[in-house]
């Protein structure tokens, strides 16, 4: 079914149904956008390019975590990184206890690219760190996380 929700509302819902919301750090989200109509096809954001751009912040559980003692605040930082081996669109994800975020419990790398039906789909491929110690705060460094096919 297809429908008109903007991707950007789509992907907030999704993370606000597995309890997270943006950060107070984050960044503010931009303005909508005026109704318009439609760009032509070949104009049309790759969808890989758009999921890459929007996964793209800083994420936390606080709000879930206030409303339902069962849950811990969890903070989910994701950032652009450098792996030529995997591809143009690859992202550092960390994600942290609120109490712990310089011990992160999953360190990932996310490869974003087109899915099986070419520009109109998307798909990732995560890969685990060799040596996750050494990326520990990544998205908060001014320079971009690099990692090599060894990492």
């Amino acid at each position: 079914m297809k429908t008109n929700v903007p991707a950007r509302a789509r992907l907030a819902v999704v993370l606000t149904a597995a309890g997270c919301t943006p950060a107070p750090h984050a960044p503010p989200a931009p303005a909508a956008a005026p109704a318009r109509s439609p760009p032509a096809a070949e104009a049309i954001e790759p969808v890989a390019a758009r999921l890459y751009r929007l996964l793209i912040g800083r994420y936390d559980s606080s709000a879930q975590a206030a409303s339902d003692a069962e849950f811990r605040v969890i903070h989910l930082s994701v950032c652009p990184a450098d792996a030529p081996d995997l591809g143009d669109r690859v992202l550092y994800v960390e994600q942290a206890a609120a109490e712990a975020l310089d011990k992160p419990y999953r360190q990932r790398l996310y490869v974003v690219e087109a899915g099986a039906k070419g520009p109109a789909s998307a798909r990732s491929r995560v890969f685990e760190l060799r040596a996750p110690e050494a990326a520990v705060g990544a998205c908060a460094r001014p320079e971009r996380p690099r990692f090599a096919a060894a990492d």
